[in-house]
């Protein structure tokens, strides 16, 4: 009974650490799953700066203040320190939903609503930012 309660009590331990580790940083495999979200898909399923809304996706998008991102980073002339700023910004509070690519489509819903209120080119933050192999980081910030 004794063993059975501290397996447990590890189990649950070893959970929270995995969604604390999972939320602590955006993965690199979300910037794959973006560039699919490609103006072509923008112009096919709608006009520019419509709000789209995933499958499965918990996140509701049309909700969203994009003007994080769109007010600091210019397509044109973009600073790479405020456009990956205001990216995590925008991304790291939902850090959990797109990084589960196999679940649902956060993601490329995500990617696509950027897009359409930025007029940004697909793969534009994949190129522009850059920290580790894992994806950016989510620690030690402070995102409203």
């Amino acid at each position: 009974m004794y063993l059975n309660r501290q397996r447990l009590v590890l189990m649950v331990l070893f959970m929270a650490l995995v969604g604390l580790a999972t939320s602590s940083s955006i993965s690199e495999e979300i910037f794959s799953v973006g560039a699919a979200a490609s103006i072509m898909e923008l112009q096919e399923e709608g006009t520019q700066n419509a709000t789209f809304q995933g499958k499965n996706c918990p996140v509701d998008f049309s909700k969203k203040n994009y003007t994080i991102i769109t007010s600091q980073c210019q397509p044109t002339n973009s600073n790479a320190t405020l456009c990956c700023s205001s990216f995590k910004a925008f991304a790291c509070p939902i850090a959990a939903q797109i990084n589960d690519v196999q679940n649902n489509d956060c993601a490329k819903t995500m990617f696509k609503n950027i897009h359409s209120h930025g007029s940004y080119q697909p793969g534009f933050f994949r190129k522009m930012c850059k920290e580790s192999k894992q994806g950016l980081s989510c620690q030690n910030k402070t995102f409203h």
